[in-house]
């Protein structure tokens, strides 16, 4: 069953007791996801739904009420490629309810300043890549697959001091980034996850002992000295992938 409802267009659930934003007109400018239209909660944007509406320069999300908390119906989710190549949209301000970005889903906006959501918040792969001009974004606890690749202008790594994990290719590009620091929770680097981060300077480890490389290509373990800064910065950024073992793992004692 579908629903029209201003620029939205709405599909219920299998048992059409909750809305799912489908789509929308191409030409919206400002966009208010509603907390329900005809009694029912709308419960998330689903896969493609503002993809190229080049025009959308903002929306609003819907605060859950507690009635809608208990019954399990908040507005908890962003389908993949939800706002593929919205090229306008400038800020997101997700609502604390929302649990789930998936893949993809602001990929190439391209105008994208600052992404604000919980710090609860899954966040699939390439979930911000080519977002060229985002420079504030909610910090990570596990960085997923390409998420921030081609994000030139993040300056600071948008990561928690309880860091355990960056996967593959998260940062890929990333120019804007000169000094980093890994916190010691951090347990592993995934392959070509700084590659071509061509003004990475230095790389410090809060915890530099025990680390080992490998890659998605072979199963040899080699231990890795990373206590040198600038050394560190030239592993992780001048990488490709005939370049043998580039990803990092830390052994667990």
């Amino acid at each position: 069953m579908e629903k029209k409802y201003g620029h939205l267009t709405l599909s219920s659930g299998e048992q059409e007791e909750t809305l799912t934003v489908t789509a929308c007109d191409r030409g919206a400018e400002k966009v208010t996801i509603p907390m329900r239209v005809d009694g029912l909660p709308v419960v998330g944007i689903g896969e493609r739904a503002f993809a190229d509406c080049s025009k959308l320069k903002e929306i609003v999300f819907p605060e859950a009420d507690d009635a809608l908390f208990f019954e399990g119906k908040t507005f908890r989710e962003i389908g993949a490629n939800a706002f593929m190549n919205c090229t306008s949209l400038r800020e997101v301000d997700l609502p604390d309810n929302v649990d789930f970005i998936g893949w993809g889903a602001f990929y190439g906006c391209t105008s994208l300043v600052r992404a604000h959501f919980s710090s609860d918040t899954y966040v699939s792969g390439y979930a911000f890549v080519h977002c060229t001009a985002l420079k504030e974004v909610t910090p990570l606890s596990t960085v997923s697959e390409g998420v921030f690749s081609h994000c030139e202008s993040l300056t600071v790594l948008p990561v928690t001091d309880t860091l355990d994990e960056i996967e593959d290719d998260a940062f890929e590009h990333c120019d804007g980034l000169t000094e980093i620091v890994f916190p010691a929770s951090l347990e592993r680097i995934g392959d070509l996850s700084f590659r071509g981060c061509q003004n990475l300077s230095r790389a410090t480890f809060a915890s530099p002992d025990g680390w080992y490389v490998t890659s998605r290509y072979t199963e040899d373990e080699d231990a890795v000295d990373l206590s040198d800064p600038e050394k560190n910065a030239y592993r992780l950024s001048h990488v490709d992938f005939d370049d043998g073992p580039n990803g990092m793992y830390k052994r667990k004692e």
